[in-house]
């Protein structure tokens, strides 16, 4: 198995379909044992740079470089590199050890040899017991965690994932997410995983790339991109978000300014940017506010804390929590997301409320 990672550098790659530009000329540097996910609406580029990295998709130009050297030109068998597919891709005639030992028979490894690799991939990703069962006679994520090991029995540096737990159900998705960071930590290699599902990435990834239309809007660490998004696209990506439109900018005061909105006026941290009178948007994230009965709601400090009057429009109990959604006198529908506590009162549509947050969790970024 891999002991470290490689280095993972993309210098300008570009992938085009005639006119068309799938991949934009594109920079990227993942470092060695690191977890990074691409993710992205449908046709944003990141299959098309997963292909890239593996030799599926040559680029057009740019440079793949694994530990200082030029992949770009090489075909996928010489790459070393392990690839996992959303459908486990698995031969349906070969009992499951044979599955995993398909990359060793290519590379004409001893017998020996395959079978303590094998044996040693089983056990890491704990079906011992196994080998001599036929794909199908598997569940689905046991399937996927052979698929696993037959990726990484050779050792690669590298690992691509292609949505590799999208045929999985929820529940099952959110355990595999599981036992693919324990496997990651196993094998140590780098790994680039493409996946449409932002909470997915979130849980798993060092690092994040959120892309549109061919090209890398951000990237960052999970937390990096949740409380800094740079753009209202990807504000609106990774995790849901209120936006307030700013009609203009009415004071500043210390740290912090006051910006008239649809809704009313809204106190945010303004760290230095320009509210350009309309070009900015104010970034909310439902579970940063609280919620209460406007007839009982308590005063806050209006220099630090924001306040707005609406109705509730919509209630729903779900996964548990409370999710709300609340009219600010007939302008802006405005989510909120609580916590729900055992045997909590649930407020009902119609009910009139107060909307409290903190000024320094409303966001201005980047109008679209």
């Amino acid at each position: 198995m891999t002991e470290q990672g490689a280095k993972l550098k993309l210098s300008g790659v570009e992938k085009r379909y005639g006119k068309v530009e799938a991949l934009r000329p594109t920079d990227l540097e993942l470092e060695r044992g690191e977890f990074f996910s691409l993710i992205g609406p449908s046709g944003s580029g990141k299959t098309t740079l997963l292909g890239a990295v593996a030799g599926f998709t040559p680029p057009t130009r740019g440079r793949i470089e694994v530990d200082g050297v030029d992949m770009a030109a090489l075909p996928p068998y010489k790459r070393e590199i392990g690839m996992v597919f959303q459908n486990y891709a698995l031969f349906p005639h070969l009992t499951v050890f044979e599955n995993i030992a398909f990359p060793l028979r290519l590379r004409k490894l001893p017998e020996s040899e395959i079978r303590n690799r094998v044996t040693q991939m089983l056990e890491t990703v704990r079906l011992p017991d196994v080998g001599g069962r036929m794909p199908t006679q598997l569940s689905g994520g046991q399937q996927q965690r052979i698929a696993l090991a037959r990726a990484a029995v050779y050792g690669p540096r590298i690992l691509l994932m292609d949505e590799p737990l999208g045929a999985l159900d929820k529940n099952l998705r959110e355990e595999m997410q599981f036992e693919i960071k324990e496997f990651h930590a196993k094998v140590g290699a780098t790994v680039l995983y493409v996946t449409h599902d932002q909470d997915e990435a979130a849980a798993m990834s060092d690092r994040i790339a959120i892309m549109r239309q061919g090209g890398i809007v951000q990237l960052g660490t999970p937390r990096e991109l949740y409380e800094h998004p740079r753009n209202e696209f990807a504000a609106c990506f990774l995790g849901n978000a209120n936006m307030l439109d700013v009609v203009r900018e009415i004071g500043r005061s210390g740290d912090y300014v006051e910006i008239e909105t649809p809704a009313g006026p809204v106190r945010a941290l303004h760290e230095g940017k320009d509210t350009g009178n309309g070009k900015q948007v104010l970034c909310l994230r439902p579970e940063s506010i609280s919620i209460e009965q406007e007839s009982a709601a308590t005063g806050a400090d209006s220099t630090q804390y924001n306040r707005l009057s609406g109705r509730i429009v919509d209630a729903t109990f779900t996964a548990g929590s409370f999710r709300y959604v609340v009219d600010v006198e007939g302008t802006t529908p405005i989510a909120v997301r609580l916590t729900s506590i055992r045997q909590s009162e649930m407020l009902k549509p119609g009910d009139r409320v107060a909307l409290l947050w903190a000024a320094d969790a409303t966001l201005m970024i980047p109008k679209e």
